[in-house]
């Protein structure tokens, strides 16, 4: 399964690029690195090249961003960790952001859910 990133999430990048004068925008893809890029039965690639296997994970964990003023949730992500390899799922940010938490759930043989 290939994991593109969304027309929303591109949009936002290029708008605080803009209002940045580019450093932003360069911060936001570097972010980017971290998330899958390739998914299939073995495991995953990432989009700074880094090829992990499902057998390498090591440890599951939900992410929540809140609101600091209200405490409402404003995102969140799954982390999957493979010794010091850090793999970030947002699937608010991704084209195929629910499929690819339900692809990898049935990878690891775990249900697994953002924060």
């Amino acid at each position: 399964m290939n994991v593109h990133i969304s027309g929303s999430y591109k949009m936002i990048t290029w708008m605080i690029g803009f209002f940045t004068l580019g450093i932003g925008a360069i911060g936001m893809w570097w972010s980017t690195r971290c998330w899958p890029q390739h998914l299939d039965a073995q495991g995953m690639t990432l989009r700074n090249g880094k090829r992990v296997a499902w057998s390498e994970l090591t440890d599951i964990k939900r992410v929540t961003v809140v609101n600091q003023h209200g405490g409402g949730r404003i995102t969140g992500r799954l982390q999957l960790h493979f010794g010091k390899i850090v793999a970030r799922i947002v699937p608010q940010s991704l084209a195929e952001g629910h499929a690819v938490i339900d692809y990898i759930s049935q990878c690891i043989g775990q249900e697994v859910d953002a924060g």
